[in-house]
């Protein structure tokens, strides 16, 4: 029975973790963003760290076409790290020009050193591009990708995940199954707070607040 639900941990884990699991109502990584980017940036990065490179270069790519800083910031990053067949560094470098621009320090930082070149965008800002591209994995996440979606999350979240994952195995919970949980609760972010009260990266809800709920009801 312990190993049935230790295998049931885990398989919600790896359906928490798909591309296309994160509500940017509740546990975006973005909760500035406009609800469909902070959605489509929330999975392009979950689409990354699973090995689905075009899934994740289209959601990026619509993200940075609707006018996001961050979307901007993590296709021409993208760039830099896959290679495409006719697709040239200045691509790569237009893209993050950009967010530097507007003011996003990791874009500058990966900019600095950089030659600028001309400015050269992208095949898929002229393209209609199919956010169906990422079908269901089917298998568990492995603990590689999930280091690799740690990696990739915003320095202030990314430390609430590892500390996510340093706490899990204490309390025999598989760190996959907390990581998951705590993204679609609050996004790792330990100020988060509900419409209903609920607090911090798992969302409790105060007792002495449903206790008092209870009692007004009661008169």
């Amino acid at each position: 029975m312990f190993a049935f639900l230790l295998k049931l941990r885990v398989v919600l884990c790896a359906l928490a973790l798909l591309p296309g699991a994160a509500h940017a109502e509740g546990g975006s990584l973005f909760p500035d963003e406009a609800p469909v980017i902070a959605r489509l940036l929330d999975d392009g990065i979950a689409a990354e760290a699973v090995g689905f490179a075009a899934g994740a270069e289209a959601r990026y790519c619509w993200a940075a076409r609707l006018g996001s800083v961050e979307g901007q910031y993590r296709l021409g990053k993208f760039y830099l790290a896959h290679r495409r067949p006719g697709l040239g560094p200045t691509v790569a470098t237009t893209l993050l020009s950009f967010a530097a621009q507007r003011g996003h320090l990791e874009a500058q930082k990966l900019l600095a050193g950089r030659a600028p070149g001309r400015i050269d965008t992208p095949a898929c800002f002229e393209q209609v591009l199919d956010l169906a591209v990422i079908k269901t994995l089917g298998r568990v996440i492995s603990r590689q990708e999930v280091q690799r979606y740690v990696a990739a999350l915003p320095a202030a979240r990314r430390a609430h995940a590892q500390m996510v994952q340093r706490l899990a195995p204490r309390f025999g919970v598989d760190p996959r199954f907390a990581l998951a949980i705590v993204r679609n609760e609050s996004g790792f972010d330990p100020k988060a707070l509900s419409p209903k009260n609920a607090m911090g990266l798992m969302q409790l809800i105060n007792p002495k607040s449903t206790l008092l709920t209870f009692s007004n009801t009661r008169g």
